[in-house]
């Protein structure tokens, strides 16, 4: 559907490297069709700790 050549002026050549504009499209359409702020979206992609990871110890 979209090549990431399409987008690569938006890109610097410089720095950390950027997701792919795929990627990209492909959250704000999932972002879109799910009706999530950018909060929600933002907080839907990050890991969390479960019931299957137990807790760090505490040093000392």
């Amino acid at each position: 559907m979209f090549s990431g050549a399409d987008f690569a002026w938006l890109y610097a050549s410089r720095g950390r490297p950027a997701w792919s504009p795929g990627m990209l499209v492909l959250v704000l359409v999932m972002q879109f069709a799910e009706v999530l702020s950018d909060r929600q979206t933002a907080d839907a992609g990050t890991p969390t700790a479960g019931p299957e990871v137990p807790p760090r110890a505490e040093a000392g």
